[in-house]
């Protein structure tokens, strides 16, 4: 037991049991202390609190932890045990921020490890993860080494990215970039379509599209016979079903439709439109009209003007519908019959003029 002296009246009173020098006889009047108490604001305390570490060296007393623990083993900074609000642990040291592969427990003030599948994480489990390490990429919290459906592998961000929104599988976020498409959708080009697009054809054998030959704009197959419609400047002959650049005699190349299309009856041949003739059709005359000769039949649904009957001198669609009448015959078509005074021989055009008798 230790004393105190009283100067009052020149007796030695006794410390209290907690301290080993003292200044009085309370608990509160402490100098030092005894293992295993630690002197702290005049008290001898078996705990030190926060913010102090017990240290034997210089006596057993409460020594100041480094300004960034909240409880420490040593004065450093490198000796805490735990640390002050919004700072973290890691190797006794508390800090603002976790390193990579560590992430902030705010349970317990720590820096705890990720997962080994992450390189940074927001928590300890294979889904926490915020990025991840090299050859692996990053898709829902998850570090994968393959995206999944509907996702694609960014090497610069590491990230699974979402593809188009037509795309089942992809290689960029571009329509352009799908390796394969919803069932509902045809693979074509890179790409994915509700229907076949221009250049392709439904092969209904593996349900996809194929490249049309390299001569059609559509098809119904991959030989240059499947074209169903021609690109600029080739005109689609629909007899052999070929793109062809220069139709044959008889049809022009409809710019519009780029189909080679036949020319009027009146034509040989034509360019531009059906009526525009470059050469006439049989007997035809007067280029590029093409128009049938006189005394033939003048709209005559075929290349060949057949000649009227001898009555007529003009006639239509058939040969002995007469629309005006020959020579000196009266003007009563379709009969065309003689003046009082003359008769029909049966092969003149003109009526002959009867005897004098009659």
């Amino acid at each position: 037991m230790q004393f105190f002296p009283n100067t009052a009246d020149g007796i030695c009173y006794a410390c209290d049991s907690t301290c080993r020098m003292c200044s009085g006889a309370l608990p509160t009047n402490c100098i030092s202390c005894s293992d295993p108490l630690y002197y702290y604001k005049n008290t001898c305390v078996k705990d030190c609190p926060d913010g102090f570490y017990k240290e034997k060296a210089n006596g057993q007393l409460c020594a100041d932890c480094d300004q960034t623990c909240r409880t420490c083993n040593q004065a450093k900074n490198t000796n805490c045990l735990s640390c002050k609000d919004f700072t973290y642990l890691f190797n006794s040291k508390c800090q603002p921020d976790c390193p990579k592969g560590f992430y902030k427990s705010d349970v317990d003030l720590k820096c705890k490890p990720c997962h080994s599948s992450c390189d940074s994480c927001n928590g300890a489990s294979s889904e926490n993860c915020l990025s991840c390490s090299e050859k692996k990429f990053l898709s829902f919290s998850r570090c994968v080494d393959q995206c999944p459906s509907r996702r694609w592998a960014n090497p610069l961000s590491g990230v699974c990215e979402n593809c188009h929104g037509s795309c089942y599988n992809c290689t960029s976020s571009s329509n352009k970039a799908c390796t394969a498409c919803d069932s509902s959708l045809y693979f074509f080009n890179s790409q994915c379509y509700v229907a076949c697009p221009d250049g392709s054809y439904l092969n209904v054998m593996d349900d996809k599209c194929r490249a049309c030959h390299i001569k059609c704009r559509t098809c119904s197959g991959s030989l240059d016979t499947n074209c169903l419609s021609c690109n600029s400047p080739l005109f689609l002959k629909t007899s052999t079903s070929q793109c062809i650049t220069a139709c044959e005699i008889g049809f022009y190349g409809d710019e519009n439709t780029r189909v080679c299309t036949a020319c009027s009856v009146s034509c040989f041949n034509c360019t531009g439109t059906s009526i525009n003739c470059l050469s006439c059709a049989g007997n035809r005359i007067d280029i590029p009209n093409c128009n049938c000769p006189a005394v033939t039949i003048y709209d005559s649904p075929t290349s060949q003007c057949d000649a009227c009957f001898y009555k007529c001198s003009n006639c239509s669609q058939i040969y002995y519908n007469c629309i005006t009448c020959a020579a000196n015959r009266n003007q009563d078509t379709p009969q065309c019959t003689c003046p009082e005074g003359y008769y029909d021989d049966g092969s003149s055009p003109e009526c002959l003029k009867c005897a004098f008798q009659c």
